[in-house]
This record gives structure tokens, C-alpha cells and sequence, in this order.
């Protein structure tokens, strides 16, 4: 048996959620609860969606990295921030800010890739 997925149309912004949760297993029938998964991901800051999509069309299929959404702490209690792409001018040169709370500060670009990384959003390039 084979599965084959295709992408039929791509969208303006591309969400990309981070499996950070994971079911524990106990001996080969029962299950635990809930642990949280702290791999560090190496997320690519752009993406070419093309050869996963049927209808490419004129907009093109590239893709490149905003923002990310991260997750610090466990399972019963942690803390959401994200890291963004501010200013004006293409996406892929716009400087990178941490967003936490109420606090907004310029960051290295280097620090984006954490292993509280969650969610990745990637906007269309034209």
C-alpha cells in the first residue's frame, strides 16, 4: 500500500505546528499522560512549497519564516511568546523582535530557533 498527499492550492500564509506533546506508553498496552517534547527543530528560514503542490500557478510556491510562536515550561503550567519579523520592506529583510507580554525587544536573528519553537508561520514571497 502506498499514501500520496498533494497540496492543491497553496495559501498566503503557511502555518506550520510543531508536534510538542507527546502520549507515554507503559509496557506494550497502557498509557501515562502527557510529556512535553523540548527537541530543538532546525526550521528552514525559507521554503519552496512547489514540488508539494499540484497548481504552482503564477504566485509561485516560496515561502518565507515571520514569526514563530513559542512555548516555555511543562505540562501543567508554562508561558506563551513569539518571535516576529517587524518593519517595512520584503519579509525576508525585515528585522527579527521578541514579543513577550508586554515587552518588545530587537533580537539576533541566530536566537530564532529554540526548543520552545511551537508554531512557524511562513508568508508567501512574490
Amino acid at each position: 500500500m502506498t499514501k500520496k498527499f498533494d497540496v492543491w492550492s497553496l495559501p498566503e500564509v503557511l502555518i506550520v505546528h510543531l508536534k510538542r506533546f507527546e502520549q507515554q506508553r507503559y509496557g506494550n498496552t497502557g498509557f501515562g499522560g502527557l510529556k512535553k517534547v523540548d527537541t530543538v527543530v532546525d526550521f528552514p528560514d525559507e521554503l519552496d512549497m512547489s514540488p508539494y503542490s499540484l497548481h504552482v500557478g503564477e504566485e509561485g510556491a516560496r515561502y518565507s519564516l515571520f514569526a514563530v510562536s513559542n512555548h516555555s515550561g511543562g505540562m501543567g503550567g508554562g508561558h506563551y511568546y513569539a518571535y516576529a519579523r517587524g518593519g517595512t520592506g520584503p519579509i525576508e529583510e525585515r528585522s527579527w523582535y521578541e514579543y513577550n507580554d508586554s515587552s518588545v525587544r530587537a533580537m539576533d536573528a541566530n536566537r530564532v530557533r529554540t526548543a520552545a519553537a511551537y508554531v512557524l508561520f511562513y508568508q508567501r514571497v512574490h
